[in-house]
C-alpha cells in the first residue's frame, strides 16, 4: 500500500512539473520577441550611416556629370550637398578641388585638398591635387614636395611623377623633368598629358623630331588635344616643314 502511495505522489509531482514547464514556456514566448525591436533599433542606428554614404556618393556622381560638361559652379553645389550629408566624403572634397582648379580659384582648391589631408594625412590624391595646384600658382618647389609626399605613399602613382616632371621643367631642370615623365609613362603608357609634357620639354631642348613623336602619341590617345596639335605645328615650323 505504501508503495502505491509513493507512486501516486510521484505521478502528481511529475504532473505539477509538466504544468510549471508549460506555463514557463508560455510566459517566455513574448520575451523571445524582444530581439526583433532591438535588432530593428540597431538597423535604425546604422541605416542613416549607410544611407548617408550612399546619398553623398549619388550627389557626388551628379556633380561629376556636371563637371564633365564644364559646369563647374553647378558641380560644386552638388559636391557641397554631398558634404552636408557626409562632411568626410573625400571624393567630393577632391572633385570640388578639381572644379575650383579648373575655374582658376587655386586658393579655394588648396583648401579642399587640405581638408582631405585633415581627414586622412596619407591621402595620395590630396597630395597629388595640391601639388598640381601649386604648379598653377608657380610654386614649383612646393609642388615637388607635395608630389614626393604622394609618391612616398604610392610610388606607382603615375600622376605625381608627371606633375613633378613639369615642376622640374619649370625650374629649368629638363633632364630630371623628362626622367620623371618617363617614369609616369612607364606606369601608364596611355597617359596623354604626360606624352604632351614630354613633347613640350623636348621642344624646349630643340629636339623637334622627338617632340613631334610625343605629340603624335598624344593625339593618337586624344585626337582633340588642342595644345598637342599646336605644339606639333610649331615643331614642324621649326624644322622648316
Amino acid at each position: 500500500m505504501r508503495k502505491n502511495t509513493i507512486t501516486f505522489i510521484e505521478v502528481i509531482i511529475v504532473l505539477c512539473v509538466i504544468v510549471i514547464l508549460v506555463k514557463g514556456i508560455a510566459y517566455k514566448k513574448p520575451h523571445n520577441q524582444l530581439p526583433t525591436p532591438v535588432n530593428t533599433t540597431h538597423h535604425i542606428i546604422t541605416k542613416p550611416k549607410q544611407s548617408s554614404s550612399l546619398d553623398a556618393e549619388m550627389l557626388r556622381e551628379e556633380g561629376d556629370k556636371l563637371f564633365l560638361q564644364g559646369k563647374y559652379e553647378e558641380a560644386i553645389r552638388c559636391y557641397d550637398k554631398a558634404l552636408e550629408v557626409d562632411c568626410n566624403h573625400t571624393p567630393s572634397w577632391n572633385n570640388k578641388g578639381m572644379a575650383f582648379n579648373n575655374m582658376g580659384k587655386y586658393e579655394e582648391a588648396i583648401k579642399c585638398y587640405d581638408k582631405m589631408l585633415e581627414i586622412n594625412p596619407t591621402d595620395k590624391y590630396a597630395w597629388n591635387g595640391k601639388g598640381y595646384v601649386f604648379i598653377k600658382l608657380g610654386k614649383y618647389r612646393e609642388a615637388i614636395e607635395c608630389n614626393d609626399k604622394a609618391l612616398e605613399i604610392d610610388p606607382k602613382f603615375a600622376n605625381p611623377w608627371n606633375h613633378k616632371g613639369i615642376a622640374l621643367y619649370r625650374l629649368g631642370k629638363y633632364k630630371e623633368g623628362i626622367k620623371c615623365i618617363d617614369k609616369s609613362l612607364e606606369l601608364n603608357p596611355t597617359y596623354a598629358r604626360a606624352w604632351y609634357n614630354k613633347g613640350l620639354i623636348l621642344y624646349e631642348q630643340g629636339k623637334y623630331e622627338e617632340a613631334i613623336q610625343c605629340y603624335d602619341k598624344t593625339l593618337a590617345l586624344d585626337p582633340n588635344f588642342k595644345d598637342a596639335k599646336r605644339g606639333k605645328e610649331e615643331a614642324l615650323k621649326a624644322l622648316g616643314k
